[in-house]
């Protein structure tokens, strides 16, 4: 029914609604690829028009239908629109850092997860807040795979007895190291 809707909408804000609309029961019913196919066709300024929120969370959805399906670089576009909506919500850098570590762009990537925690803190009421537990695991993988171990090991200190302090000094240091990275890696280039 909500796809006969979609097609027949009387406008182009009541089409997008019900594209959004649809394209989000596509993604919770795990059909990825049908919920790619209608987020990309949606007329995104005239979701803004009926409710920049739902704009957002449609680029969200969006995002992280093609990260399902590995696809990075799609992944990568939505995120660029998503966070042109709203800067302001940590879940959105988050699975920007996903994308640019499914592009092979770690240390961007680290330094998005990284700022999604900076998010979370600035913005107590943000709609998609970042489970910290599981960021911080990501971060101590991705530190391993880099053979970052001494960090790692760091990370793990901090975590068992932390103060918020010492993990933002840390996430601090893991910044500084992921810029130098990427500098060394676009001299050496």
């Amino acid at each position: 029914m909500l796809k006969e809707e979609y097609e027949a909408a009387e406008n182009e804000v009541v089409k997008a609604y019900y594209g959004y609309q649809l394209a989000a029961g596509y993604f919770v019913l795990k059909e990825y690829d049908r919920a790619l196919e209608i987020f990309e066709q949606l007329d995104y300024e005239a979701l803004v028009k009926g409710n920049i929120n739902n704009a957002f969370y449609a680029q969200m959805l969006a995002a992280q239908a093609a990260l399902q399906k590995r696809d990075g670089k799609k992944a990568l576009l939505f995120c660029d629109k998503m966070l042109s909506i709203n800067r302001g919500e940590p879940a959105a850098y988050l699975l920007c850092g996903f994308a640019l570590l499914l592009e092979k762009q770690i240390e961007n990537g680290m330094l998005f997860i990284i700022e999604s925690f900076d998010i979370n803190e600035k913005n107590p009421n943000a709609r998609f807040p970042v489970n910290e537990e599981v960021s911080l695991n990501l971060l101590e993988e991705i530190l391993g795979r880099l053979h970052l171990n001494d960090v790692k090991l760091k990370l793990k200190k901090v975590r068992t007895g932390m103060s918020r302090g010492e993990l933002k000094q840390l996430l601090d240091d893991i910044r500084r190291m992921m810029v130098l990275m990427e500098q060394r890696r676009a001299t050496a280039a």
